[in-house]
């Protein structure tokens, strides 16, 4: 049978080079989560296999008292770890209490009567815990970011835990006697390769998982600011930039499929004697509010965009012109029924509406936009408040 010592220094050298891999990795560029966690537990992980190996081969059971400490310390490295990538704090009051504990049991066990059967048996049941704790955190994360990076890390942790079942099964078939050698059992050859394979698997699962969320992350903020880039800031509606861009594909498409749209301009009257009356925080509030109420009447499929100050515009896609009129009445009556509330009191608004549709396809988009302007300029010059077609 292969010496136990050589395997805990085998282990010990695994563990020391995943730990400087995951120092390397935690001062890259992408700032993923958790890596320095992971790196210490790695390199206590290893200090504990070369004490280990050390204490077995004199013999010495001090050294595999501080030794078999080492692992209990790397085990709940791993589990905070766990709890970083989930942007979690780590649980100190219990981590303080586990390490107590364990330094209490593996002390007498190891050090007073010279028990490793015991000592082995409690670790299970405590890497056992940890494991299921642990696994259970992971499997019940539900954010998109996370969640396929915290599914694998979870099944690593099952699987950790069911092994640690299986050591309490199979630990109290090996009879325990003085000599820490004969108290070596075949399941204790078994564990270091598992620890190697778990120190293995989740330093990369972690790598992996924490990369993953950064980019996602990443991506996600490019999406943002994307967003943020085609949104009026103050209303939360298309800008002037987004608006036209779904102008001209709608415009494309009509032309393609032959079908009809319906354009309309839209200007809120006296504008102007909110902003110099009531000032410019109320024009915001008036603003927002006529956005809201229109949002509020429109299809899915509808556009609406803010396009100036006081300007808003609309596209009604697939829609034939009376439909388009009657929606833009529609528009009108919401506003000039809607009252809006503000600091300085109740006030109402109108608006004048400029209506114009693609029906003769040889019209450019520049010039249905013309021709909805002209309409909306003849709907204020005829005494405001009105829907007028071109």
């Amino acid at each position: 049978m292969l010496d136990f010592s050589s395997i805990l220094f085998s282990l010990a050298i695994v563990e020391a080079i995943m730990s400087c891999l995951l120092v390397v990795f935690s001062f890259s560029k992408t700032k993923a989560t958790g890596l320095k966690e992971m790196a210490g537990a790695t390199c206590v992980s290893a200090i504990g296999a070369l004490l280990s190996g050390l204490g077995n081969s004199i013999p010495d059971y001090d050294l595999i008292y501080f030794g078999i400490l080492c692992f209990t310390i790397s085990i709940m490295f791993v589990a905070r770890s766990m709890r970083r990538i989930q942007g979690k704090t780590p649980l100190y009051f219990l981590e303080i209490a586990v390490l107590i504990l364990a330094a209490t049991y593996s002390y007498y066990f190891i050090v007073i009567e010279n028990d490793i059967f015991g000592l082995a048996t409690t670790n299970s049941i405590v890497y056992a815990l940890i494991s299921a704790v642990t696994a259970k955190n992971l499997l019940s994360e539900r954010r998109a970011v996370l969640m396929s990076g915290c599914k694998i890390l979870g099944y690593m942790f099952v699987a950790f835990f069911l092994f640690q079942l299986l050591k309490l099964l199979a630990r109290p078939l090996v009879e325990a006697v003085p000599s820490i050698s004969a108290q070596i059992a075949i399941i204790d050859y078994v564990d270091v390769f598992v620890a190697m394979f778990m120190a293995i698997g989740w330093s990369f699962g972690l790598v992996w998982a924490s990369y993953n969320h950064s980019e996602l992350l990443l991506l996600s903020a490019k999406q943002v600011a994307e967003q943020q880039a085609r949104t009026d800031i103050l209303t939360g509606i298309n800008n002037r930039r987004a608006f036209f861009e779904y102008a001209d594909a709608i415009d494309v498409k009509a032309r393609i499929d032959g079908h009809s749209f319906v354009f309309a301009m839209i200007d809120i009257d006296n504008f102007k004697s909110i902003n110099d009356t009531l000032g410019h925080d109320i024009g915001d509030v008036a603003l927002k509010e006529v956005a809201s109420v229109m949002s509020k009447l429109l299809r899915k499929t509808d556009i609406l965009g803010r396009i100036g100050g006081e300007e808003f515009a609309v596209i009604f896609p697939e829609t034939l012109l009376k439909d388009g009129l009657n929606m833009a009445e529609r528009l009108r009556k919401a506003i000039e029924e809607h009252v809006i509330k503000t600091p300085e009191g109740d006030i109402n608004l109108t608006v004048s509406i400029g209506v114009t549709s693609l029906q003769g396809h040889n019209v450019a988009l520049k010039e249905i936009l013309h021709n909805s302007d002209l309409a909306l300029y003849q709907a204020k010059s005829e005494g405001r408040n009105k829907v007028k077609l071109y």
